[in-house]
């Protein structure tokens, strides 16, 4: 079975896809009985629920000579990231939201304009205006977080006027079958029933991951977040652009299977088969051949196809990049430029 993903580059993925990673490292135990952990969740939380802040629709009803304002649907959660009112959440959530309300708790309302969108990742930048000093989380290195490490997801009640608190651990890291080439989530099993959306912090009471969806589970329904690192590479792009410009290098590629390995020959299962160069592109331009194996992008090394999606992203069209490419057990340097992808 062939699946394939058109983004930035064109993954097409063989065989049968792996169930999501599982890292070998085990995070040290950071409390030594439950009653210690209780208490340190509770301490934590009480920090951190201030900028967890509740988003609703604004809902219009006119009066003839008035237009009255309140409080529609309940659209999710998202928090606030600094002191100017920025405020990341998902784009699932407000994509069909013109008019947005942010509740801050002992802060008030606020009306929120959308600073920015990206569909790709499910990530959204909004902005509300205010002189007064509002609570912030920091945001820790998603990188860094370990299976079996204790996380917090915190997210808003349906009516906004209260949090829920939810403890838990890292259950997994990797991709998800299907899930298409942004898919290096965080699983957890700090998600209840309906609750969908909300930062997951680390117990530094840094966020570590933003819940875009729920699994249900045998026993306890599972959280998929996005890491936090995926929301700061793009976090200047919404900023100034409202979107995110992805580069393109015109290839298609494939994982690099165990049967591949041993048939190229390759030391390892690293890198980024070419199935094929699209006519006219830059990897065209630049000689790159089907066959070729991308192994390193400008000093990055290339694990699998979906690593380059991440390198493209933050990576301005018009770029000059340097590829290391395995052609016939022989290492090349090729040298290309980045041009912009044009979306659907």
């Amino acid at each position: 079975m062939w699946i394939a993903f058109a983004f930035g580059l064109l993954i097409v993925i063989g065989d049968v896809p792996l169930p999501a990673q599982q890292y070998q490292n085990v995070a040290s135990q950071i409390f030594t009985a439950p009653a210690d952990e209780a208490k340190n969740v509770e301490l934590l939380s009480e920090k951190l629920k201030p900028a967890v802040v509740n988003l609703s629709k604004v809902s219009k009803v006119y009066t003839g000579e008035r237009v009255l304002e309140s409080r529609g649907s309940n659209l999710g959660s998202g928090f606030i990231i600094d002191k100017d009112g920025y405020i990341f959440t998902n784009n699932h959530i407000v994509a069909s939201s013109t008019e947005i309300k942010v509740l801050v708790s002992d802060y008030g309302k606020f009306h929120a304009r959308v600073v920015g969108r990206d569909s790709k990742t499910d990530l959204a930048l909004l902005k509300i205006e205010t002189t007064q000093n509002l609570p912030v989380v920091p945001l820790g290195d998603s990188d860094r977080l370990q299976v079996n490490e204790r996380v917090i997801a915190i997210s808003t009640t349906s009516l906004g006027t209260g949090h829920r608190v939810m403890p838990g651990s890292v259950i997994a890291r990797g991709p998800l079958i299907g899930a298409g080439p942004y898919d290096d989530f965080i699983q957890t099993d700090t998600i209840g029933s309906g609750d969908g959306n909300g930062p997951l912090f680390n117990m530094n009471g840094e966020v570590i991951g933003i819940i875009t969806a729920i699994l249900p589970g045998k026993k306890k329904d599972i959280g998929i977040a996005i890491p936090i690192n995926v929301a700061k590479e793009i976090l200047p792009q919404l900023r100034e652009k409202g979107r995110v410009v992805r580069g393109s290098i015109g290839l298609v590629l494939q994982r690099v299977t165990p049967e591949i390995a041993k048939a190229f020959e390759l030391e390892c299962e690293n890198g980024a088969l070419v199935a094929d160069v699209v006519l006219g592109g830059p990897g065209e331009r630049a000689g790159i051949l089907r066959g070729d194996v991308v192994v390193e992008f400008d000093k990055n090394l290339i694990r699998r196809p979906d690593d380059l999606v991440r390198l493209l992203h933050i990576t301005p069209p018009g770029s000059a990049v340097t590829l290391k490419v395995i052609r016939e057990r022989t290492e090349r340097t090729v040298y290309l430029t980045v041009s912009e992808l044009k979306e659907p």
